[in-house]
């Protein structure tokens, strides 16, 4: 079933025609067992705005609201109300819900050492090198920013500290009073440096560093 100028994403497509599924199923023993229908079998559901038409195999016709507004907005989430057992809230791309029970996977990308690096932020939660074998240089990390969005760096010290330099430009890092960004590795240690994007500043702000033991 398709709906012109809507996409609909293939889970609540499948919760929409389940549930006209099941409205089909019951007016079909209701028109069965009615005496007028003549136990009518094949049952089709034509969509309209507002709902829809429901024709049975004897050409008697039964109208049927399924929805509660035109079915071009079916991603509204008051158009499922009607549909029995279906879910009355959505989550969608812009809206505001609060969730609970849930758990967010970060996203921890590993790579392996390079004289200067760059973090993806559209695709990386923690940045982890292993091990860091020469001088670093972080570089502004490419991709959207978001206010308020964090980083967390996780650097291996090898035998020897390496130096660390931190691209401080537009949109690179900045250290703050309770925690400057460091200039060399942990000889055989790791060092977490966490830092936030500030988009007063459009600097990544260093919230915290701190070594293993």
């Amino acid at each position: 079933m398709s709906y012109p100028n809507k996409q609909i994403g293939w889970s609540q497509e499948a919760i929409l025609l389940q549930g006209i599924s099941k409205e089909l199923d019951r007016l079909a023993g209701l028109i069965g067992s009615g005496g007028g229908g003549g136990g009518a079998t094949n049952l089709v559901f034509t969509a309209t705005a507002g709902g829809g038409t429901i024709t049975s195999s004897t050409g008697s016709p039964a109208t049927i609201t399924l929805v509660t507004a035109s079915l071009a907005g079916l991603m509204s989430p008051g158009d499922f109300t009607k549909l029995a057992g279906v879910p009355t809230t959505f989550v969608t791309e812009t809206s505001t819900n609060t969730l609970t029970n849930k758990e967010i996977v970060k996203r921890v990308v590993t790579v392996a050492y390079a004289a200067s690096m760059t973090p993806n932020i559209d695709t990386t939660d923690v940045f982890r090198v292993n091990p860091v074998t020469g001088a670093l240089a972080l570089a502004v990390p490419s991709g959207t920013k978001v206010d308020g969005q964090m980083l967390l760096i996780h650097l291996l010290g090898d035998a020897t500290p390496r130096a660390l330099t931190w691209a401080v430009t537009a949109g690179g890092y900045v250290g703050t009073l309770e925690a400057g960004l460091p200039a060399t590795t942990v000889v055989n240690k790791w060092i977490k440096i966490l830092v936030m994007y500030n988009v007063t500043l459009d600097r990544w702000e260093c919230l915290s560093v701190t070594n293993s033991l």
